[in-house]
């Protein structure tokens, strides 16, 4: 009887793996209930959670890593 090899045995892992957490994402509700009829979006205010949520996502993407990384480029270039 031949056998697995370790690439196949590790996806196959990988697949039991992800695989008992289906039930998670098939039991997580979806809220359609809150939206008018017709309507795509609700008509909620953004509160201040999601909008120091975006102040943070800009300041980090936008300035902080990119300067990291010109930092970190440059400092091994000239090393």
């Amino acid at each position: 009887m031949a056998t697995l090899g370790p690439l196949m045995s590790r996806r196959l892992s990988l697949l039991l793996f992800l695989s008992f957490f289906v039930a998670f994402v098939a039991a997580h509700e979806h809220h359609d209930e809150e939206l008018p009829p017709g309507q795509a979006i609700t008509f909620d205010p953004v509160d201040s959670i999601l909008w120091t949520h975006i102040f943070f996502m800009t300041l980090s993407f936008g300035i902080l890593f990119p300067t990291g990384m010109v930092r970190t480029l440059r400092c091994k270039v000239c090393c």
